[in-house]
């Protein structure tokens, strides 16, 4: 009997996973994005793999500005099974969603369990809580994102720590239920610094529901108290470490923005606001959100989210002693948050979806204990119809996710629907503009740039229209953006390299020669700047100073074989038949298919013999 029971037990987490599975099945199908899965997967040899030279790579690298270890063993271990094939790879980020989805139910009969007595009732919304967290839309990027599977990942074991360290707090069997959520939790933030603010969580959950500090403030640290805070310190140890290695990884990869919290606030307090208004209300879902200025976010309309978050946060100050699980809940859910609410800018965004996966699981759970409280004083008669209605929101949920899954189908989906939620967002018009770019569709690339250039003027939208528009033959109009690019970043190579390139195919040498000097005058070891600008000095007739580019180019690269090849023409036109047969030969001998070096070899000897 006690084993049927214990089955029976088992039926609503495994429903729970079922329909997480159901709703989010069409991100088989799905490839990968140009959105970080080309950096982290498709163009990274490093993690293919779990020797130990993939290992020792996967837990020293800072690569993308993140140290995610644990995330990489699952990409490593992904490559073993699946090979590059994308659906592998979403494969495992939706069984990690899936048992995520499992353990939210258990941490929602846990804590539901805290207050009430119904077995039945807790565990039916319980589940309710977990499809809540496991079917919203908002958790689809994290999971169809092949580059942000350490969302899941680092969630997974924080909701492990957390089942622990509830079992600790109740259980005789306290030191090892403790050790086991610090081992959690260390893997947690192995996979990504996430949860680094989840120490406070717990501190939360001390005080409510478990109760295991209360009194006026004057007791919490008096000597039966003072166990529960030292218990405390190797969690936030570790938090401290995982942070300190966090901003060396992002200032490193040049990720780090400012650091500036009071400045950031504002927009702090607006991402706070708007991850909240998502959650209501999932619609106009976005892998990309357009970043208000700092000043934009005291005026109207924006303003609404700064003030929501702001009276909210008053409400549950003054009303915590009359709404404990209230105000523990809207604590909790902007401790998870803080990391990502802008608070220390880093990244182009300033919101997005992935950073609701562990906030969301506070949200679900609160409403579910919300849900339960109505549901015990509901009169018999409604309980139909509000049963339904839970239904009906889950349904909706799911509806909404499976359609969510679709828009990371593949790039071009992806960007197209950044752009339609989001018309006055530059990366979303120019991401769409690579991806077109990438498959031959120059036209639609050009007008995709172009727009986003009338949205705000900057440097890698010239660069990339230069590029396009002199494939297209518009050189006047490449030069003219290209000219542009230096004008915002004079200390830029490219746009004068690829500037002088189309100076010279309009026959307009001087001001070619004008921005090679330039170059070379910003970077002085730029081995193809001195070569080409030794091949226009020379064809200007002023061959000794292209020789000197010629030799300044090879004692920066010694095996450069085009301008030892060019040096002895040069020579040769100077009647140094000697020395350009040497140069040309040794460009052979570095090069021997080089056609032209042998070509100028054959007519030098000849010239050579004729003297004779």
């Amino acid at each position: 009997m006690n084993s049927s029971k214990h089955l029976r037990s088992l039926v609503l987490p495994f429903l729970v996973s079922a329909f997480t599975i159901v709703a989010f099945f069409p991100v088989l199908h799905n490839g990968f994005v140009d959105w970080d899965d080309a950096a982290v997967l498709l163009n990274n040899p490093h993690y293919r793999g779990l020797g130990w030279t993939e290992i020792s790579w996967m837990f020293t690298t800072l690569h993308m500005s993140l140290y995610r270890p644990i995330t990489w063993v699952t990409f490593g271990l992904d490559y073993l099974l699946w090979g590059m094939n994308p659906a592998g790879y979403h494969f495992t980020s939706l069984l990690f969603h899936a048992v995520n989805a499992v353990l939210a139910y258990f941490i929602a009969v846990r804590l539901l369990s805290l207050g009430h007595d119904n077995r039945n009732a807790i565990r039916l919304v319980a589940a309710f809580a977990a499809m809540l967290f496991a079917l919203h839309p908002l958790r689809v990027e994290a999971v169809a994102w092949s580059a942000a599977r350490s969302e899941p990942v680092a969630a997974c074991f924080v909701f492990l720590s957390l089942i622990c360290y509830l079992s600790a707090a109740e259980n005789s069997s306290r030191l090892t239920w403790m050790s086991a959520a610090l081992g959690f939790f260390a893997l947690s933030l192995l996979s990504k610094a996430s949860a680094v603010t989840f120490p406070i969580v717990l501190v939360a959950f001390d005080f409510y529901p478990l109760r295991r500090i209360k009194g006026p403030p004057h007791t919490w640290f008096r000597s039966n108290v003072l166990r529960i805070w030292l218990e405390k310190i190797p969690f936030f140890a570790l938090s401290f470490a995982a942070a300190l290695i966090s901003v060396v990884a992002k200032e490193k990869g040049g990720a780090l923005a400012e650091s500036n919290p009071w400045g950031n606030l504002p927009l702090a307090l607006y991402a706070i606001g708007v991850y909240l208004w998502k959650t209501i209300f999932p619609v106009n879902l976005s892998p990309i959100y357009p970043v208000p200025d700092a000043g934009e976010i005291w005026r109207l309309p924006l303003i609404i989210f700064p003030v929501v978050v702001l009276v909210i946060t008053i409400a549950v100050i003054i009303f915590r002693h009359r709404w404990p699980a209230t105000a523990m809940a809207w604590f909790c859910y902007v401790a998870l948050l803080l990391p990502y609410s802008g608070i220390v800018k880093y990244g182009p965004q300033l919101v997005a979806d992935r950073y609701t996966y562990l906030p969301g699981l506070v949200l679900a759970v609160f409403a579910g204990a919300v849900g339960l409280y109505v549901w015990e004083r509901l009169p018999q008669m409604f309980s139909l119809p509000a049963s339904a209605g839970l239904v009906l929101v889950v349904t909706l949920l799911a509806f909404l996710t499976w359609r969510q899954t679709h828009v990371w189908h593949d790039s071009e989906t992806l960007f197209r629907r950044a752009v339609a939620v989001a018309p006055r967002s530059i990366v979303s018009h120019h991401n769409l503009a690579a991806v077109l770019a990438a498959d031959s569709r120059t036209g639609e690339a050009v007008e995709e740039y172009r727009r986003a250039l009338t949205i705000r003027d900057y440097l890698d939208g010239h660069v990339a229209l230069a590029d396009l528009l002199s494939r297209e033959s518009k050189f006047a109009e490449a030069m003219y953006h290209d000219r542009e690019a230096i004008r915002l970043d004079p200390s830029l190579l490219p746009p004068r390299q690829h500037l002088a390139l189309l100076l010279i195919r309009e026959q307009r040498l001087n001001e070619a020669i004008e921005q090679y000097l330039e170059t070379l005058k910003i970077e002085p070891a730029f081995v193809e700047g001195h070569n080409n600008l030794g091949l226009i000095l020379a064809s200007s007739g002023r061959l000794d100073d292209a020789i000197a580019h010629y030799r300044e180019a090879i004692t920066l690269k010694p095996d450069f074989a085009l301008a030892y090849a060019n040096l002895g023409d040069a020579l040769a036109a100077q009647g140094k038949i000697d020395e350009a047969v040497v140069q040309l030969r040794k460009a052979l001998e570095i090069d021997p298919n080089l056609a032209a070096a042998q070509r100028s070899l054959d007519s030098a000897l000849n010239a050579k013999q004729r003297l004779k």
